[in-house]
């Protein structure tokens, strides 16, 4: 007898939100299929420290990137980001031919793409060769590359309702009645997938999580007393660190600065870099009293999960003005304190005073942030994966039964 040998892709990239959830959905799919043969394409800084174990390859992708920034709601793209998206049209050009004949050559039952500017050519690539897909959009607004591909893929999954929109995935302006009602009708809000070890940490008791935490990074020494993290996202945040560095808090300070930490940085607080903590920053946010963090959507999920009292300092220049969205979300909900970037110099450190010196505050912000975590994304994006693959199968694979 024989069966079907399942093969996935999984892409994505540009920075730990879009791989750390490829991550946990492959996990999750393992459980489901562990014969399946998986594999991801990504970029070339997102793997750097990143655990990619479990895939039977890891690829690179040629992809090219559009940069554009927002302030005070009006776009701009400064010239020397005009030139760089000239030159990276080839790049997405020959990016999309590099995946053609890769999936020419290996045609996978399905995949899965988390978005961003990596998803872009393998997503065209496969539209053309007929390859179902899914998306992911973690935001409340979709992104450019999962604006493009939503009128190819076989399923929108969505970490959020689209602001504005219920779930369509794309601008009313850019798509025709027809297609609004198909988009509604392919799209599965199923939350954000993050590792099982953050709901781990989540029931952790304090002295487990400092041990996990020593056993990770031996020179970090969690202090008794009050505790405030500082998170920039998997690629650190310059000026949240500077504001950071000259806290004077009744608290010992850990600022994940990022894999290019800054010097200056470690003078007064503990700096480490972000990669550094893989494995240990479930355990070591489990720790924290009061964590002060950028908007995107997976950090965010990560600490709705672990139910922790959060500063929210959103990025307002990224495009479409997502993490202002997020930000807003859990204002709306009184789940989180925003303060806004052009604020921080002045008005941060006075907020994480008076959050530390608030304990109801602290103890009410947590509870309704909780109220908004989903755990089961993963195993949710696992399925739809296997219902994809079960609607259109791969006939060009068999293995005989035992071997």
């Amino acid at each position: 007898m024989y069966n079907m040998v399942m093969k996935i892709l999984l892409v994505g990239g540009g920075s730990g939100g879009h791989l750390t959830p490829l991550l946990a959905v492959a996990a999750s799919f393992k459980k489901l299929h562990p014969q399946a043969e998986m594999r991801l394409w990504t970029d070339k800084e997102a793997t750097k420290g990143q655990s990619v174990a479990g895939f039977s390859s890891v690829q690179k992708v040629l992809s090219g990137k559009y940069r554009r920034y927002q302030q005070g709601g009006k776009r701009f793209i400064p010239w020397k980001d005009r030139l760089r998206n000239f030159r990276d049209l080839f790049l997405l050009a020959a990016g999309f031919v590099q995946s053609f004949f890769r999936l020419l050559f290996w045609r996978p039952n399905a995949i899965f793409l988390k978005g961003g500017f990596v998803s872009l050519p393998v997503g065209l690539a496969a539209a053309a060769l007929r390859i179902p897909f899914i998306i992911h959009e973690s935001d409340t607004h979709m992104g450019l590359t999962n604006k493009v591909l939503s009128r190819y893929a076989a399923v929108i999954a969505l970490g959020l309702p689209q602001e504005g929109k219920s779930s369509e995935a794309r601008p009313s302006g850019s798509a025709s009645p027809t297609e609004r009602r198909e988009n509604r009708r392919l799209s599965r809000v199923v939350g954000i997938p993050v590792a099982s070890s953050w709901e781990q940490a989540r029931l952790m008791s304090d002295t487990k999580a400092k041990k996990r935490l020593l056993e990770v990074v031996p020179e970090l020494k969690i202090l008794a007393g009050p505790l405030v993290v500082v998170v920039g996202g998997s690629l650190g945040a310059r000026h949240l660190n500077q504001v950071a560095s000259s806290f004077k808090l009744p608290a010992q300070t850990v600022i994940l600065a990022g894999p290019n930490a800054h010097p200056e940085f470690g003078k007064k607080h503990i700096t480490l870099s972000s990669l550094s903590l893989e494995q240990g920053l479930p355990e070591l946010l489990r720790l924290a009293d009061v964590v002060i963090a950028r908007a995107g959507a997976t950090t965010l999920t990560e600490l709705a999960i672990l139910g922790k009292p959060t500063i929210i300092v959103p990025k307002d220049v990224l495009p479409g003005g997502h993490q202002t969205s997020n930000a807003a979300r859990l204002a709306a909900a009184d789940a989180a304190v925003v303060i806004p970037e052009e604020q921080i110099d002045t008005d941060l450190q006075p907020a994480a005073l008076r959050l530390l010196n608030n304990s109801a505050h602290r103890r009410r912000l947590a509870r309704n942030i909780g109220e908004l975590s989903v755990t089961d994304a993963s195993q949710k994006i696992a399925k739809l994966i296997g219902q994809v693959t079960e609607q259109k199968p791969n006939t060009k694979t068999k293995a005989k039964r035992g071997e």
